[in-house]
C-alpha cells in the first residue's frame, strides 16, 4: 500500500510539474488574476461533476476552518504562480518546497514543538539552499521581488499544512479540494477588481503578469489554461488519495519528485536546464526537508 501511495504522489507531482511549465505560454497575454479565476472555475466544475458520481462527500464539518486553511493555501499558489512569470520553474519550485522547513519553524513558534540538533541543522540547510537557488544578491529589482514571492509561497504553503493538521483533520478531502479551488478563484476575482480600480501601467509580455486586468486572450491561451486546470485537478486527486491510504510521514518525501521532474519537463519542452547553483541549492532543500520528515514522529489522521 505504501509503494502504491508513493507511486501516486510521484505521478501527481509529475503531472503538476508538466502543467505548471505551460504557464509561460500564457503569461505574455493573460494576467495572473484572470488566469487563476478561469483555472479555478474549470477545476470547480470538474469536481462538482465528478463528486456525485464517485460518492465523494462535499459537506464540511467546520466550514470556517476549511475556508481559513484554503485562503492561506490558495495564497501560496498565487505567490508561486506570480514568481513563475519571471523565474524558472526550478527556482520557483525550490522556494515553494521550503514548506517542510517552515512547517517546523511555525510548529516551534506557535505550538512549542521540541526540536533537536538534527532538525535545527535541517532548517539551516534549507535556508542555505534557498539562498543558493534564488541568489537575491546582485539581482535586479524584479528578480528580488520574484525571490521574495517564491519564499513567501513556501511560508504560506507551510502555514496551510499546519492549519490542515490542527483544524481540518476530520474534513472530507473532496470538500476541502473544492473550497481550495474556490478560494483560488476568489483571490483571482479580488485581484481583477484591484487592478481595474487602480489601473496600473501594464508592461507588455510576461512583465505585465501582475498588473494585467481582464483581457480577451487567444484560443491557445484559453486552451493551455483549461489543460492546466484539468491536469491540476487530476494531480490533486492522486495526491489526496495517496494520503488517504498511507501514513503521511512515510510518503510526504515523494512530493520532492516535483523538483527534478519540473526541471526535466522544462528541458524537454523549452530546452531549459538548471545551472549548477540551482541544482546544488535544490539538493540542499530536498535534504533538509527529508531530514525534517524523517525526524518528525508519525501522527494519526
Amino acid at each position: 500500500m505504501q509503494a502504491r501511495a508513493a507511486a501516486m504522489i510521484a505521478l501527481g507531482m509529475g503531472t503538476i510539474a508538466l502543467v505548471d511549465n505551460w504557464v509561460r505560454l500564457v503569461t505574455p497575454e493573460m494576467g495572473l488574476w484572470q488566469y487563476q479565476l478561469l483555472r479555478a472555475l474549470v477545476c470547480a466544475a470538474l469536481l462538482l461533476g465528478v463528486a456525485p458520481v464517485m460518492g465523494w462527500r462535499l459537506r464540511l464539518v467546520r466550514p470556517w476552518a476549511v475556508w481559513l486553511r484554503s485562503a492561506v493555501a490558495a495564497l501560496a499558489v498565487m505567490l508561486y504562480f506570480g514568481a513563475l512569470a519571471v523565474m524558472t520553474i526550478s527556482q520557483a519550485g525550490a522556494g515553494m518546497f521550503t514548506a517542510p522547513v517552515f512547517v517546523l519553524v511555525i510548529s516551534v513558534l506557535a505550538f512549542g514543538l521540541p526540536v533537536g540538533p538534527v532538525r535545527s541543522l535541517a532548517v539551516a540547510m534549507g535556508f542555505a539552499g534557498v539562498l543558493v537557488v534564488l541568489r537575491p544578491w546582485g539581482a535586479g529589482g524584479l528578480a528580488v521581488w520574484a525571490a521574495a514571492l517564491a519564499v513567501s509561497a513556501g511560508v504560506c504553503h507551510a502555514a496551510g499544512a499546519v492549519l490542515t493538521r490542527q483544524l481540518c483533520a476530520e474534513e472530507p478531502t473532496a470538500g476541502m479540494t473544492l473550497v481550495h479551488f474556490t478560494a483560488l478563484g476568489l483571490w483571482g476575482a479580488l485581484g481583477l477588481v484591484a487592478v481595474t480600480v487602480l489601473a496600473p501601467e501594464v508592461a507588455p509580455g510576461p512583465e505585465g503578469w501582475f498588473a494585467r486586468g481582464w483581457v480577451w486572450p487567444s484560443a491557445a491561451a484559453l486552451g493551455w489554461t483549461a489543460a492546466n486546470a484539468v491536469g491540476s485537478t487530476v494531480a490533486m486527486g492522486l495526491v489526496i488519495r495517496a494520503y488517504q491510504i498511507a501514513e503521511a510521514s512515510r510518503i510526504a518525501v515523494f512530493e520532492y519528485s516535483f523538483l527534478p521532474l519540473a526541471a526535466l519537463w522544462a528541458w524537454v519542452l523549452f530546452g531549459d536546464l538548471p545551472d549548477v547553483a540551482t541544482a546544488l541549492g535544490t539538493g540542499l532543500i530536498v535534504a533538509a526537508g527529508t531530514l525534517i520528515l524523517w525526524r518528525t514522529p508519525a501522527t494519526r489522521p
